[in-house]
């Protein structure tokens, strides 16, 4: 942190260097002592408390906001949250919004249909959880209630074709790389559960299993009931490689001439 003096110092320089008056020093210094001290958790979502003055937030007054916002900008993130705390004249709430971040450019997209919006994905983008836990910032007004749906949440394209039913051939595999599978629970019953119910995919190297799904482009939050890590498949197959490489290097070694004369091969 700067020391007041060290700041008095640097906006008594810019008044100087601009012609500006005490007046303007000093709503200069209240705005720099007023500069945000925000702790961003890079796991769960940012939500913006703001009296924006726009009861109802459109393509000229979400330029106002995102401009006003501009000493936020360090902080704020695609898929972040912006709740407008403005009252309109019949004293309702405008609502929420989530920024959108395109070529390093911030946008406000209101969150109006009760789901989150699909410009987002999780597990590739976001973490499945982020949208439950959230870390909350007051830009102006106060912090006030406000809701939005996390429990569907939006996936890929590429993630959605993987989506598959669970086979008892997967079921093996989980077992394979967590005997706790099933837990304290009757194997045969959770087996057959999980085979009526339940379907599995794999990112990377994380496998998930998830209720079967109802909303296309969405999995369910409350839903997600297994992830964990799995062994890379192109990881196992370099493995392969690597070990049948080095035993060809040893049979070509243990068969070269010049082994098999210390050996005494070639005596009669």
């Amino acid at each position: 942190m700067f020391s007041e003096t060290q700041i008095n110092y640097d906006i008594q320089e810019l008044c100087s260097k601009y012609n500006l008056s005490k007046k303007d020093f000093i709503k200069i210094k209240e705005m720099v002592l007023k500069a945000p001290t925000v702790k961003i958790c890079p796991d769960r979502v940012t939500v913006f408390f703001m009296d924006t003055g726009f009861s109802n937030l459109n393509e000229y007054s979400i330029k106002e906001v995102i401009l006003e916002l501009t000493r936020y900008h360090q902080f704020i993130r695609h898929g972040d949250v912006l709740v407008n705390s403005s009252l309109n004249i019949h004293q309702q709430r405008d609502g929420v919004y989530f920024f959108t971040k395109v070529d390093n450019t911030f946008n406000l997209i209101r969150h109006n249909n009760g789901l989150i919006p699909t410009c987002f994905k999780a597990i590739e983008e976001f973490p499945i959880d982020y949208w439950e836990d959230r870390t909350e910032v007051v830009v102006s007004g106060k912090q006030i209630n406000y809701y939005f749906s996390f429990e569907d949440i939006p996936i890929s394209e590429n993630i959605e074709k993987r989506i598959q039913p669970i086979t008892k051939e997967s079921i093996n595999f989980l077992l394979r790389h967590d005997s706790d599978l099933f837990d304290d629970d009757v194997p045969e019953y959770r087996e057959k559960e999980m085979l009526l119910s339940q379907s599995i995919f794999r990112h990377k190297n994380k496998v998930y299993l998830i209720s079967n799904q109802s909303i296309p482009g969405y999995i369910t939050y409350d839903d997600v009931n297994y992830e964990n890590e799995v062994p890379s498949r192109w990881g196992i197959i370099k493995a392969l490689i690597w070990l049948l490489t080095l035993h060809q290097k040893a049979v070509v070694t243990a068969n070269h001439p010049l082994r098999k004369l210390e050996r005494k091969e070639f005596e009669l």
